[in-house]
């Protein structure tokens, strides 16, 4: 229920009202990777907020809860992990973060390792 909630408070809907809530990755990803402006763009680009780097790490760490469609689970919780640490050295304010975020956030490795139909061009 605490995981639910937190993901309902990042995604922006109420954990209350009976609305649908994000539970695969794909919803996960569209609500907070696909906008040029969105939460993980602007922590990525180096913009985001002290709020923006945590609620990155909430879905991350919500992310790293669900099975991935193909490949490996240990290779996902590696992936979301090593995403996890960056992101928590971000919200500690720990020198560096940033740029261990966007090594460890190449999205082509893991939609490679984990997303079935992914182009590969």
């Amino acid at each position: 229920m605490i995981r639910s909630g937190i993901l309902a408070a990042v995604l922006g809907i109420s954990a209350l009202a009976p609305s649908p809530q994000a539970k695969t990755i794909k919803d996960i990803m569209d609500k907070t990777h696909k906008a040029s402006d969105s939460v993980v763009a602007r922590v990525r680009d180096g913009e985001g907020t002290a709020e923006d780097h945590k609620k990155a790490l909430a879905i991350y760490k919500s992310l790293a809860a669900l099975k991935p469609a193909m490949g490996d689970d240990k290779g996902w919780k590696n992936r979301t992990g090593a995403v996890s640490a960056a992101l928590q050295d971000m919200v500690d304010k720990k020198p560096g973060a940033v740029d261990r975020f966007r090594s460890v956030t190449a999205c082509r490795g893991c939609h490679d390792a984990h997303r079935p139909n992914y182009p590969t061009k």
